[in-house]
């Protein structure tokens, strides 16, 4: 899930790249608590961001994210 720590890794200078907080006060398995939108000119583009956004977020493996 995405948290304070994860989502400090998130640059807020990134261009194309929007962290949206849902409100949420307290996490629980399969809960959302926001999500992060990547633009770019293309999909392509904007894939690539967000694969760079991801490998900065820190035990996204562990939390059972796809590979």
């Amino acid at each position: 899930y995405l948290d304070a720590t994860r989502a400090s890794c998130i640059d807020a200078g990134d261009t194309g790249v929007y962290l949206h907080w849902y409100g949420k006060h307290s996490p629980r398995p399969g809960r959302k608590m926001g999500h992060i939108t990547c633009l770019g000119e293309t999909a392509q583009e904007a894939l690539e961001l967000a694969e760079a956004v991801r490998a900065r977020l820190p035990g996204l493996a562990a939390c059972g994210a796809p590979a």
